[in-house]
């Protein structure tokens, strides 16, 4: 009997242990956020941001944004960066990270 329950303590140990909860952190970007740079705008941000406190190197970005959403201010450099940019063709402008140091 002592020789069982030693066992079973032993074992119930030895789970607690080897099964430490994953310390992951979970983000996202409000749908609505714009994106403000020094010649314009973009809207319609959306990002995933998934870190692992333990093993920061396991962690990624992942992120889009509408490409036809940008605006400069100004009717004709707007049309201009859309074209840059070719909207029509790639609508949607995608990160992802490689890895996280």
């Amino acid at each position: 009997m002592q020789k069982t329950k030693f066992v079973i303590a032993a074992s119930v140990i030895f789970l607690i242990s080897a099964f430490n909860p994953i310390k992951i952190v979970e983000w996202k970007v409000k749908e609505e956020y714009v994106v403000k740079w020094e010649h314009g705008t973009f809207k319609g941000l959306k990002a995933n941001i998934s870190f692992d406190e333990d093993h920061p190197e396991k962690s990624k970005i992942t992120a889009t944004i509408d490409a036809r959403t940008v605006t400069t201010g100004h009717d004709g450099s707007t049309s201009e960066a859309k074209l840059a940019l070719g909207v029509t063709k790639f609508p949607v402008i995608t990160f992802i990270s490689t890895s996280i140091k």
